[in-house]
């Protein structure tokens, strides 16, 4: 029963089991090594509800999603991190995004050192970087548009424009929300709501949204963005778990876009950073 409220929980109760819902199999597992060992029939129901409802609800999001590009779609990469402030990190991002290929490099919670760093290994293949305040990003294609968002914080923590991209011009947002504390989301389900409210209101077609959310996938406050865009699946299946990055168990770093097919979707390897980096790759149209 509590599986199925999570996503309808409000405030503190909902946040924590939101957050630890993916996790619910291995309670299931446990409820169904008990039943077989002692043979209860009360765990071996528990545990087999559990297990049967947590398939129902994550295997269509663990199934992989992409494929091999064709070459005469249309494709570009973004890759985005939140950085921690870190230059080590900035720098290792934004070399793994040259490696990469990307097309867009976005980091989140940049100071002035971290977006030193990133901004000296980006100079040669990126234009000039675009930001305010702890988010901005660099691109290899045009960019006009740019505006600073607040999202109903006070200060500018995001940051929209547009770019115009191999495969058409898109809509870009990426966001920095606020950070949770336990009896304190008002905030982050602020910005939230504000970010929904302002890309419903966006004229473009294609749009992605990419960036440190502070919510789990399964969080009652991304259900207004969820409702209108989607969030890829892993190219090798998996949650795609990006936060701590020493033992990532929830994903706080999305990639929602509308208007565009998906190639891959990969989370990368750790670098200094507490935050793993989303790699995505999308296309618009093909010939053929």
């Amino acid at each position: 029963m509590v599986f199925v409220a999570t996503p309808v929980i409000p405030g503190p109760p909902g946040l924590v089991l939101a957050s630890l819902r993916p996790w619910s199999l291995a309670v299931a597992l446990v409820l169904l090594a008990m039943a077989g060992a002692a043979r209860t029939r009360t765990a071996f129901v528990a545990g087999g509800c559990v297990t049967l409802l947590w398939v129902s609800a994550y295997l269509p999001a663990l199934v992989p999603e992409g494929d091999d590009v064709d070459p005469s779609c249309d494709t570009f990469s973004v890759l985005s991190q939140n950085v921690a402030t870190s230059a080590a990190a900035a720098g290792a991002t934004a070399a793994a995004a040259r490696q990469e290929g990307a097309d867009i490099v976005a980091m989140q919670e940049l100071d002035g050192s971290s977006r030193a760093a990133a901004a000296e290994a980006l100079r040669e293949e990126y234009g000039d970087y675009m930001g305010v305040g702890t988010v901005g990003f660099w691109s290899r294609h045009p960019v006009r548009a740019v505006q600073a968002l607040d999202l109903g914080l006070g200060w500018d923590r995001a940051i929209s424009a547009e770019v115009d991209t191999p495969a058409g011009t898109i809509g870009l947002y990426v966001v920095h929300v606020a950070s949770v504390r336990l009896g304190n989301q008002a905030q982050r389900d602020r910005m939230l709501a504000e970010l929904a409210r302002t890309v419903s209101q966006s004229p473009h077609e294609r749009i992605l949204i990419v960036g440190d959310f502070n919510a789990g996938s399964d969080d009652r406050s991304l259900a207004a963005l969820k409702a209108e865009f989607s969030e890829p699946n892993q190219a090798s299946g998996g949650f795609g778990f990006t936060w701590p990055a020493t033992f990532p168990a929830i994903r706080l770093d999305h990639v929602f876009q509308r208007g565009l097919d998906v190639a891959s979707s990969t989370v990368l390897a750790r670098n200094e950073s507490d935050h793993l980096p989303n790699l995505v790759t999308l296309r618009s149209s093909c010939s053929g």
